[in-house]
């Protein structure tokens, strides 16, 4: 569940042979992640939720991940 109006999954297509901590080796398509964002463009669009937030404005957004086997 997320607040925010878009959800991109990422699936580490372009990474191959990283190096990542304590020396991990990562892999093409080793990992997954869901990255909760505003739509891309969606300050071109009056449709769209708006991604600008003024000075001195509060940021705040909820994004839940569950999981059940």
């Amino acid at each position: 569940y997320t607040d925010l109006p878009g959800i991109q999954f990422y699936t580490a297509n372009y990474v191959d042979n990283a190096v990542g901590k304590g020396g991990m080796i990562y892999l093409q398509r080793c990992a997954a992640c869901f990255e909760t964002q505003y739509f891309p463009d969606a300050v071109h669009h009056g449709n769209f939720k708006s991604p600008i937030i003024k000075k001195d404005g509060i940021y705040k957004t909820e994004t839940v991940y569950r999981f059940e086997v």
